[in-house]
């Protein structure tokens, strides 16, 4: 099809938009990670600090082994999706042994 087909033309001038639109719309989220760790040992807590997008959901997970294969993660917390940014500062009470954490985002 030669580059001035009515079609072509259409696409470039709506269709190019309209994909360019799409991805803005669906724009790819940065990963999310928790930023900061510091311990608290008179309080006995570890703070996670970790900053959210806004319309995304984030779950906050943590494991006190890590294998090859078959790490039980478990649920520390879950951050609701809010139509705003925020900043989130997560309290863990410290053991006497390592624990591994990790940031899930969806979508």
């Amino acid at each position: 099809m030669p580059s001035s087909h009515p079609a072509r033309r259409r696409f470039r001038q709506f269709g190019g938009a309209a994909l360019a639109g799409l991805l803005a719309a669906h724009a790819f989220a940065a990963q999310p990670f928790i930023y900061d760790v510091e311990t608290q040992p008179v309080n006995n807590y570890v703070l996670l600090h970790l900053n959210t997008e806004a319309n995304r959901t984030y779950t906050v997970e943590y494991a006190d082994v890590l294998k090859h294969t078959n790490t039980v993660w478990l649920t520390l917390t879950v951050i609701p999706s809010l139509p705003f940014e925020n900043h989130y500062v997560i309290a863990d009470t410290m053991t006497n042994s390592a624990r591994f954490y990790r940031l899930h985002a969806s979508p």
